[in-house]
């Protein structure tokens, strides 16, 4: 199900191995409401999206690996390099090693001053991985991104199509048990007059609309 593939780090230079699904091997098991693709046996993709370089500490997800302009390359020099303790996770990952080093490429991503969205979308990972674990820990995870997808929202300028952005924010709250917010968000995506264009998220929204009704026929719980 894996296979490893060679890369060099983009700040110290030092050239390791990284481990990667073969995507060909994947089958859909089922897609949970917060957009989670689970597949159908033990290797995850989400497992090995976190590549962390055994010699000076810096971490990322693969999407952004590549993305360290000199700015950032001193502040992981500054800042991670002179706190890492060598640790190798090139080779295949249990899930709780697979946690650690999304949890790492959080902490990397905190401290190159990332946007908060692309933080929510790594805590929205680990909070994932917790599932996949089955730890509790998954709902603080959900919390966090939540809270930075919705400071997101109202802060900053998003790539994120607004409606996969308003209902992420409906769902993770429902999840984590704030209905109220539940009801907020989802009642935004529901209205907006662009639902139609992503017709997905609209089939969800409207399905966990639902699944709040008994929440919105009692303003006590709303308020």
């Amino acid at each position: 199900m894996v296979y490893s593939r060679k890369l060099t780090c983009p700040v110290c230079k030092n050239n390791f191995t990284n481990m990667k699904v073969k995507e060909s091997k994947l089958r859909i098991e089922q897609t949970d409401t917060d957009l989670f693709v689970k597949y159908i046996g033990d290797t995850h993709p989400l497992m090995y999206s976190a590549i962390v370089c055994p010699e000076c500490g810096y971490s990322s997800l693969e999407n952004n690996f590549e993305n360290v302009n000199p700015r950032k390359r001193k502040v992981i020099e500054d800042t991670i390099t002179p706190r890492w303790i060598k640790k190798d996770y090139t080779e295949t990952r249990t899930i709780d090693e697979s946690i650690d080093c999304t949890k790492l490429s959080l902490y990397c991503a905190e401290v190159m001053k990332f946007k908060k969205i692309e933080l929510a979308g790594i805590c929205l990972k680990i909070g994932w991985l917790y599932r996949l674990k089955g730890d509790e820990m998954e709902k603080r995870f959900l919390s966090l991104s939540r809270n930075l997808y919705e400071e997101s929202y109202l802060e900053e300028e998003s790539e994120m199509d607004e409606i996969t952005h308003l209902y992420l924010i409906g769902e993770l709250s429902r999840r984590i048990g704030d209905m109220p917010s539940a009801i907020n968000w989802l009642g935004r995506v529901i209205s907006n007059p662009y639902i139609k264009n992503n017709p997905q998220v609209e089939k969800l929204a409207r399905d966990q609309w639902e699944d709040v009704k008994e929440y919105r026929a009692l303003p006590s719980k709303a308020n």
